[in-house]
């Protein structure tokens, strides 16, 4: 199979790319820099393409002869409170809008497209697909206008579309903020932590090597669906406080825990209903402790 993965250069695209090039795939990888990482495999080729520059795209779909699918990856991430819509419009929706113009041109009709759970906001969880979409930031709205312009593409120029609704990716080298990347960085420094809501409160974030999994499984029953959504997360919903005691007994840590009140990001349980993969995608994650494991392992 030939592969395009826009964003191959980042967290989730290096391990996608990775995964696919194993299995001897052909993978084109689309980013805005470069990486030596996959240099070995005569099967790779990556080119260092904005996907702003419409006709760079173009040109560059032109030339690469039978993709058979593209699996989109590439967008700007909530590295902080940022409201600036323009900055999230720009390569989440106006760089989906090139791809997808570039591939309609040249016949590709199979997409496979990173969405993630800020589409939904404040809903009671577990959240599932047919719940109404109220974005929780401008991340989560650039994102929700990005699917609506995916479902416009298939119904009119007949793609094949497959939206997957990711909760938090977490991993060794992971480009975002997160919890549980916090958490193991405290643990193996013996630094005390804080956990807000008093570390009740519920999230169901899911390793990296399952996001992985879950997109595997889809580029292969993607020729099942017309337009599809699907839920992925980590199938084990867990407290804040309960993460950071698996990940401390992990790294025999001597870390203490204090506890907050203050809520800060999230101010109720958030997390995802997978039921709908599990089923229609065979797909099922890994345990949360093999995969705290694996993640403390690999970081060896």
């Amino acid at each position: 199979m030939k592969i395009l993965i826009t964003g191959h250069a980042g967290f989730l695209g290096s391990n996608l790319t990775l995964n696919f090039l194993k299995k001897n795939n052909t993978v084109v990888g689309l980013d805005t820099k470069k990486i030596n990482s996959f240099s070995n495999y005569k099967n790779f080729f990556q080119y260092k393409i904005n996907l702003l520059n419409r006709r760079k795209v173009f040109t560059l779909l032109k030339k690469m002869k039978n993709i058979d699918i593209v699996i989109h990856v590439a967008a700007k991430q909530p590295m902080k409170k940022d409201f600036e819509l323009d900055k999230y419009l720009e390569t989440n929706f106006y760089g989906t809008k090139n791809l997808l113009e570039s591939c309609e041109k040249q016949k590709i009709n199979k997409i496979i497209f990173c969405s993630s759970f800020s589409v939904y906001g404040n809903k009671k969880s577990p959240i599932k697909e047919i719940a109404s979409l109220s974005p929780r930031n401008t991340y989560g709205l650039s994102k929700c206008l990005a699917e609506n312009l995916l479902e416009y593409f298939s119904k009119k120029f007949n793609f094949k579309v497959i939206i997957l609704r990711f909760d938090g990716i977490y991993g060794n080298r992971q480009n975002l903020p997160g919890f549980i990347k916090m958490s193991f960085n405290s643990a193996i420094s013996n630094k005390k932590i804080l956990l807000f809501n008093m570390g009740k409160l519920k999230r169901d974030n899911i390793y990296v090597k399952d996001a992985v999994k879950a997109i595997d499984l889809t580029s292969k029953k993607i020729n099942k669906f017309k337009f599809e959504v699907f839920n992925i997360g980590g199938n084990n919903p867990t407290s804040s406080l309960n993460i950071f005691k698996k990940i401390k007994k992990i790294c025999n840590s001597n870390s203490k825990i204090f506890f907050s009140k203050k809520k800060l990001n999230f101010s109720q349980d958030t997390f995802l209903s997978i039921n709908k993969a599990k089923k229609l995608l065979r797909f099922k994650p890994d345990t949360l402790d093999n995969n705290l494991k694996k993640m403390f392992l690999d970081a060896q």
